[in-house]
């Protein structure tokens, strides 16, 4: 599950700010990683999709239209596993990479890449020495996109997120 947060635009070339209202979407991704016994790295590929509302006010009164939001990343995350050994283990963990933002609304696309970060929280369950789910919370924000297009040309806009996430490891030659 993905939560995008509400956001403003401020765009001159229809005399004002655009309130952004995004739904619930969602977020899937893999990874592949080495795990030290309580540090362990990994690559990451992760997409995430969210429509939405955008809101203005145009001279005579609010104005709204549909928007899309799908964001496509690379990220490389560190984990610290606390009691790593044990059937229990919360973690902690950051991650760096590149987001690909292509955000539509009004029949305009725009295609931005951006610098991506993130902070990971979770506990997972060892459930064999093989197999580990995790159920874990992110924070995930980019650089401001900048929407590149005749009608909006220059404006960005903030691209902050919070998933939720369940996930299944499994540990090769554990």
């Amino acid at each position: 599950v993905n939560w995008m947060f509400n956001t403003a635009m401020n765009m001159s070339n229809i005399g004002g700010v655009v309130n952004v209202y995004p739904t619930t979407g969602w977020v899937v991704g893999g990874s592949i990683g080495y795990d030290l016994v309580g540090p362990r790295f990994e690559v990451e590929g992760v997409y995430r999709s969210n429509n939405g509302t955008l809101q203005w006010n145009a001279g005579l009164g609010n104005t709204t239209a549909s928007f899309n939001n799908q964001q496509t990343a690379i990220m490389a995350n560190g984990f610290y596993d606390f009691n790593a050994g044990g059937m229990i283990v919360p973690y902690i963990g950051a991650g760096l990479g590149i987001a690909f933002v292509n955000a539509s609304a009004l029949g305009v696309t725009s295609n931005s890449t951006n610098f991506a970060y993130q902070g990971m929280l979770g506990v997972g369950w060892n459930i064999d020495p093989s197999f580990r789910v995790n159920l874990e919370g992110r924070y995930y924000g980019t650089t401001s996109p900048t929407v590149n297009s005749a009608f909006m040309s220059g404006t960005s806009f903030n691209n902050n997120n919070i998933s939720l996430m369940a996930s299944v490891a499994f540990r090769f030659g554990a």
